[in-house]
């Protein structure tokens, strides 16, 4: 299993994990083991990418849900279904089609 996609500058994490479920069993910690810096004034950050709405952020999603669904691990209608519709929405949300690995790349 490879890890982090390195295409995406936002919810590699999310990808992974997901990608991960289907390999192994998770137990839940409750304790925080991370700490995510949102400070308002930051100017480069992945919070400022989601408030400006960077188009990045709308490819990068459709990059992720696309991958979802070309899993063989993936055979769950329901599940198949929710994630076409979560595409669909960052496709139209972002004005995006067929773009996101050109838009992923890169932080600046």
């Amino acid at each position: 299993m490879n890890a982090f996609d390195e295409v995406m500058v936002t919810a590699e994490d999310t990808e992974l994990l997901f990608r991960l479920a289907f390999k192994t069993r998770f137990l839940f910690c409750i304790d925080g083991l991370v700490k995510i810096d949102q400070t308002p004034s930051r100017q480069v950050g992945l919070y400022e990418l989601f408030y400006q709405r960077d188009k990045r952020v709308y490819a990068c999603m459709e990059h992720m849900y696309r991958k979802w669904l070309a899993l063989p691990d993936v055979v769950d209608v329901g599940i198949r279904q929710r994630i076409h519709e979560l595409c669909a929405l960052y496709i139209s949300s972002g004005q995006l089609q067929g773009l996101p690995t050109k838009l992923c790349r890169g932080r600046s």
